[in-house]
């Protein structure tokens, strides 16, 4: 990564991450005991977090046989046919939404070499929900990430240049329309490229998110049924579909007729578009700036900034953070987890969480009290949040995809577009729990 392109991201979207350096086939280290391989499977990263770490461990008498595949989809095909047939690697990496869809093919920490009794309160509610299961830690995170405001300074007006880049939706809404570029009634340039399912890269994720802000129940307590589509009654007794209304306010930045247009399909993808000077902000997670950097010449004045949230202020200060909602912020990472198949899945375990420990640790993720009142300096990954998706996590996501495009393609009201959405997400939550039952029976 170049020194240019390290400016621009901050230390929160590789926090675990450090250079990388050449050949990641195999590493000799030592260890006083006698010698031990540790097979390793990831998909490929730059910088690479884990392999930086293996090589500085200083430890003897181990040897690491790292596997890096560059592309996802061989990655998964080889790695799911290896696990079905009882092999595989003794460590693998998967995402963090995976994590029930692997849930029968790894094993969790033993309880001897940690206690999750004091890792769970320090934990930010998306890593204790994703990385613990009954008390067990079944993984350990890498290459974090949060999706992030990215704007291309070089298309703002001179009086919009030194504006503060607001952080709640309708601040960024605001300047998102005033950057928005139409002639002849025809969209020259985006404000804000948002609204539709497949052009926007990250369109489920921002949607999801959005009905996590605007607090929607994104599936029933028993995590047996959809939720997003479902009401909520009001203290005073109104009552509202807080799912429907997220899903609406996305899809208006692509809805020429709502007071907030701001993205025409016509440009295409966003990333794209963003990257050709077509679209002023994007959504994404910081690491597209690795594609940015070999595309744009003006990669100087890309910034990036935390996700707006549904506050309806200009921009809130630290003076008025009593009346605001805690954020909610959405992060990515990798997992790294055991094959309950390794031969020696203590050590496996002993070795990784070594690693991990090396590379800063759950330390280094840990809420801050302090700030929790700190909403224009906040870490987003500390107010992370997720959902259930059960073993389809893929799957999940096209369903969102698809909901958006039923509202801006198909024209169906936002509240038909959900009820659809759901009754398919119900599909994937009872096909979840026929695989859970079948684990428990093969137990």
């Amino acid at each position: 990564m170049n020194a240019l392109l390290k400016s621009l991201i901050p230390p929160i979207v590789f926090l675990l991450s450090f250079a990388g350096c050449g050949g990641k086939q195999q590493s000799t280290i030592t260890s006083p005991s006698q010698v031990k391989t540790i097979s390793y499977w990831r998909l490929k990263s730059d910088p690479d977090p884990v392999y930086d770490q293996i090589i500085n461990l200083g430890i003897k008498d181990i040897t690491v046989k790292y596997h890096v595949f560059e592309d996802e989809k061989e990655y998964e095909t080889t790695l799911l046919k290896a696990l079905s047939e009882g092999t595989g690697p003794d460590i693998f990496s998967i995402a963090n939404d995976q994590l029930e869809k692997y849930r029968g093919k790894i094993t969790p920490a033993p309880s001897n070499l940690l206690d999750t009794s004091i890792l769970e309160p320090m934990l930010p509610t998306q890593f204790a929900v994703e990385l613990l299961s009954e008390h067990k830690l079944y993984g350990v995170p890498f290459e974090i990430e949060p999706l992030m405001l990215i704007t291309n300074k070089s298309l703002f007006p001179e009086e919009l240049l030194d504006v503060e880049i607001p952080l709640s939706w309708k601040g960024v809404r605001e300047l998102a329309v005033k950057l928005t570029v139409i002639k002849n009634g025809k969209m020259q340039i985006s404000g804000l490229a948002l609204g539709t399912g497949k052009e926007i890269q990250r369109s489920a994720q921002i949607l999801q998110l959005l009905m996590m802000q605007n607090n929607t129940q994104m599936v029933t307590p028993d995590k047996t049924q959809a939720g997003f589509h479902l009401f909520l009654t009001k203290e005073n007794g109104e009552v509202e579909y807080p799912g429907v209304w997220a899903l609406k306010y996305y899809t208006d930045f692509a809805n020429p007729k709502s007071d907030h247009y701001t993205y025409d399909p016509a440009l295409g993808d966003d990333v794209k578009a963003f990257s050709e000077n077509k679209a002023a902000m994007i959504i994404n997670y910081p690491s597209v700036l690795n594609f940015l950097s070999k595309v744009m010449t003006n990669v100087d004045r890309i910034k990036i900034y935390p996700m707006p949230n549904l506050w309806e202020i200009d921009f809130p200060t630290k003076e008025e953070a009593g009346k605001i909602t805690q954020p909610k912020d959405m992060t990515r990472y990798r997992i790294e987890v055991v094959n309950k198949n390794s031969p020696n899945t203590k050590f496996a375990w002993e070795f990784l969480l070594e690693v991990f420990k090396q590379a800063g640790g759950f330390g280094a993720i840990a809420k801050n009290p302090t700030e929790q009142e700190d909403y224009l300096e906040r870490k987003p990954i500390h107010f992370s949040t997720s959902f259930y998706k059960g073993a389809y996590p893929e799957e999940t996501d096209k369903i969102f995809v698809e909901m958006a495009d039923d509202v801006i393609r198909n024209n169906l009201p936002p509240q038909e577009a959900i009820l659809k959405a759901a009754d398919k997400f119900n599909i994937l939550l009872k096909k979840t729990e026929e695989l859970n039952k079948m684990r428990e029976t093969n137990r």
